[in-house]
C-alpha cells in the first residue's frame, strides 16, 4: 500500500456576500447556508474572513452528498 498523497489546501478569497454567491448558483441564501455549514462539518472547507479555505479538495471530485 502507498502512502497517503499529503492535503493540500486551496485558498479562495470569495469578493462576493453569501446571498450574492447563492444568487449566481441559483440557490437561497439558506439553503447555501446549510450546504457550506455541512461541508464545514465534513472537514471539506474552513470559512475565514472573505476567504473559503478548501481543506480536502480530493472529497470535492466525488461530486456532493446534500
Amino acid at each position: 500500500m502507498e502512502p497517503a498523497e499529503p492535503r493540500k489546501e486551496i485558498r479562495l478569497q470569495l469578493p462576493l456576500k453569501q446571498w450574492e454567491l447563492a444568487q449566481a448558483i441559483a440557490v437561497t441564501p439558506e439553503h447555501l447556508s446549510r450546504i457550506l455549514k455541512q461541508m464545514e462539518q465534513d472537514g471539506i472547507i474552513r470559512r475565514q474572513k472573505g476567504w473559503l479555505i478548501l481543506t480536502d479538495p480530493q472529497r470535492l471530485q466525488h461530486g456532493p452528498e446534500f
